[in-house]
């Protein structure tokens, strides 16, 4: 099918010395095999994608597939980070990037950046790692759009087979159905005071506490995992913390959010809380759990490798503000 091209460029190529015609398109619903299957790139369910769009938590407008003269296809496509006024960018590919002379990449971002932005979208998220293929040059193209990056974190794996039992947990634990929304966002705000993720920091900075923990409990929940998994912990009739693990597919599952309370901490409540995460995990018979943490964040550093975590990557979180002046 002719897919109609939103915007047409054309970007001179210094390593050929020729100009190279770019189109730009969004994706339409029936078509997200296009989207999905791009040649050269990280392949995605199309089930996936449907179910992205059919919750709303992405949408066909916001996926673009861009053509480069005979290059090839690209795509970016972008998801709710907590609402549609704030987007996390996924599954980028484009063609050239391996082209250290061409300025194509950074002016297919460039353009997409200033057409969401006229979309009254106000900031966009990218998380890159190391697995990602050129993820050196994709880095400094990132940055050359204008994003800034706002952490660097490690990614840490748990196998099932290298897992210990775990010990026997010293706190009380409600979950999200028991307590409600409320206590839940109240939690979330008072574990995120002081926290050394330098993204939660710069996030609640940003948006204040209040909306920036509801955003957080929006975008745990847009992964649609069940939340009777969500644990606040208690000590003696005492909040001291809280975890939820959720799933990431059939075999892995993921630390997503974990915290203490500022008063209680350096009191080993952050080793109960993982412990109680991957039982969790364990459970549901995930084979994997990965924790991803800011490379700063020694304590949760060490309390990971005690319980048997690996580093397995590294991750770059890059932000770039679409205020408009």
């Amino acid at each position: 099918m002719e897919r109609s091209a939103f915007i047409t460029l054309c970007t001179l190529s210094a390593a050929k010395g020729r100009v190279i015609e770019m189109k730009i398109s969004q994706v339409q619903r029936d078509e997200p095999n296009e989207f999905c299957q791009i040649k050269g790139a990280r392949e995605i369910s199309t089930n996936t994608m449907i179910e992205l769009w059919d919750n709303e938590i992405s949408k066909p407008e916001w996926c673009f597939i861009v053509e480069v003269g005979n290059n090839g296809k690209g795509r970016i496509g972008f998801f709710k980070a907590g609402d549609e006024k704030n987007l996390n960018m996924f599954a980028l590919h484009f063609p050239g990037l391996d082209d250290a002379n061409s300025a194509t990449p950074e002016m297919f971002l460039t353009e997409i950046f200033g057409f969401m932005r006229n979309k009254g979208v106000l900031s966009i998220n990218y998380h890159l790692d190391s697995e990602t293929e050129n993820h050196i040059m994709l880095l400094e193209v990132l940055k050359k759009t204008g994003m800034q990056v706002t952490q660097s974190k490690k990614s840490y794996l748990l196998e099932r087979k290298a897992s210990s039992k775990p010990s026997q947990n010293r706190l009380d634990y409600k979950t999200l159905s028991e307590v409600g929304k409320e206590a839940f966002l109240t939690a979330i705000s008072e574990v995120t005071q002081g926290t050394l993720d330098r993204e939660d920091e710069r996030v609640y900075k940003e948006r204040g506490k209040e909306k920036a923990a509801e955003e957080h409990m929006n975008l745990l929940k847009d992964i649609g995992d069940r939340d009777d998994t969500w644990y606040l912990a208690y000590e003696q009739g005492v909040f001291v913390g809280l975890v939820i693990p959720q799933k990431i597919d059939k075999q892995t599952g993921v630390i997503n959010y974990i915290g203490v309370v500022p008063a209680q901490r350096g009191k080993g409540y952050v080793s109960a809380l993982l412990e109680k995460g991957i039982s969790s995990l364990f459970q549901r018979k995930f084979q994997r759990i990965i924790a991803d943490i800011d490379e700063l964040n020694f304590p949760m550093e060490k309390a990971l490798k005690k319980l048997g975590f690996k580093e397995d990557k590294k991750i770059w979180v890059l932000n770039i503000s679409l205020k408009k002046e």
